[in-house]
């Protein structure tokens, strides 16, 4: 399975509700910033929450990036603890 980051330019309800709809496991590090856990695509991860440009305004809500699996940096250790369960997981299922 992939990671994807899902970052918005400004905390939106809406699009966080429909990410927990799609994506139960994911994890949240803001307001506006969401890792989930899928064997879909990043424009499958952008269509499924809605992330989108406003036609009123010519703004994005926010993008999607697709995450490799290398691990460096300092966050939570709970973020590192879900990130290994689910590799477990995904491991165990190869």
């Amino acid at each position: 399975m992939a990671m994807h980051a899902v970052v918005l330019v400004k905390p939106d309800a809406e699009v966080v509700q429909r990410i927990a709809e799609n994506y139960p496991e994911y994890y949240s590090l803001s307001d506006t910033c969401f890792i989930v856990h899928t064997e879909d695509v990043t424009h499958t991860v952008a269509e499924k929450v809605d992330v989108k440009q406003y036609a009123e305004t010519n703004e994005v809500a926010g993008l999607v990036f697709g995450l490799n699996r290398a691990r460096t940096g300092l966050a939570m250790p709970d973020f590192w603890e879900w990130f290994a369960q689910l590799d477990a997981r995904d491991a165990a299922n190869l």
